[in-house]
């Protein structure tokens, strides 16, 4: 049988509120260090787990915080959930993680999470929750004025994509994503300010969460469209597109930067080893996304009154290999494109 706090009180001669102070990581200036060292050492050696359930049930309060995100397949969320479970075990919560492939699981997979009693809700589809929802809820990407937010700075970013492919001589842009998102619409507003042109042949969308396997398929789709001629340069939804754009257009024989640049957007780890190596836009600063999100959340848990809270996390621009000046002459799909280096 596990050990009870009762037990490990009286083997170490402590009493029970000095014991749950400690193993409830709430001892900090309240119990000495050496006191502190003792307990924790001793419930490991003797092999205590804390009963989470009859806690909550005593305190009326859960420590449980409900993430609701699309599936971390996608590296760029693989990223946030990550930072998400050091942010929020660091804070002696647990983390509820439900996700979703795609949209037409995304109820099923908000009812699985309000069956948890949950202290808070961090999600990126704040509409899906009910009108009602007496816990505090922070939304990523996604607002609603019901909840705190926090946000990416996109128009700063589609504004220094724009402006760098435009200072490499870029002309006439691709893009290989969604149609429905911020973004997209972002370029749209923006490029003719640029003197850019945005050609619908040079326009592929497919809606969900975005794989390298769509980026694939959708360059291909985009090399059927294109009247012959290839843009100069691809702005791809996400590096995962761009990811799968690279490895396709490689096994076609193109080379990016010299046939084509493209540009992602995530800067997830992945695109330092990519053949070239990506350049994106990345999020946050010192911070990451993961770590705004829990502060948020845990700043309305402590102060239920404030004013809604919008945080804005500033973009960068991150440039690698993947952009270059255009080619002198357009390249056309039906010429030979320039041999592969490995």
């Amino acid at each position: 049988m596990p050990i009870t706090m009762k037990e490990l009180a009286k083997r170490l001669d402590l009493s029970h509120s000095t014991i749950s102070l400690v193993l409830n990581n709430r001892y900090r200036n309240r119990v000495r260090p050496e006191v502190a060292a003792l307990v924790l050492s001793t419930a490991r050696k003797l092999g205590y787990h804390p009963n989470r359930v009859a806690s909550e049930l005593r305190r009326q309060q859960s420590s449980n915080i409900g993430v609701l995100l699309p599936t971390p397949r996608n590296f760029y969320y693989g990223e946030i959930v990550a930072d998400l479970h050091r942010e929020i075990r660091r804070r002696n919560y647990s983390p509820v993680f439900v996700f979703w492939d795609e949209d037409k699981e995304q109820q099923d997979a908000l009812e699985t999470l309000l069956s948890w009693h949950t202290a808070g809700i961090i999600t990126i589809e704040p509409k899906l929750l009910p009108e009602s929802v007496n816990i505090p809820v922070v939304s990523f990407y996604n607002s609603d004025p019901r909840f705190d937010l926090v946000m990416l700075e996109l128009d700063s970013a589609v504004m220094q994509i724009l402006d760098y492919l435009h200072e490499l001589g870029h002309r006439e842009l691709g893009w290989l994503g969604d149609f429905d998102d911020q973004r997209y619409k972002l370029y749209l507003r923006h490029f003719p300010a640029f003197g850019m042109d945005f050609p619908e042949r040079y326009q592929v969308s497919k809606h969900g969460i975005l794989s390298s396997a769509d980026g694939s398929a959708m360059f291909d789709q985009m090399l059927k469209q294109c009247e012959g001629k290839l843009p100069t340069a691809i702005v791809a939804h996400n590096d995962m597109v761009a990811i799968g754009v690279i490895r396709r257009a490689a096994e076609l024989g193109y080379r990016i930067p010299t046939d084509f640049s493209i540009i992602g957007q995530d800067d997830i780890v992945q695109d330092q080893f990519t053949l070239p190596a990506l350049s994106s836009i990345h999020y946050a600063g010192g911070d990451s996304v993961g770590t705004k999100l829990v502060e948020t959340l845990f700043q309305r848990m402590d102060h239920p009154n404030f004013e809604r809270q919008i945080v804005r996390m500033v973009p960068t621009l991150v440039k690698r290999e993947s952009c270059a000046p255009p080619r002198r002459e357009p390249l056309r799909v039906n010429n030979k494109p320039s041999s592969v280096r490995i």
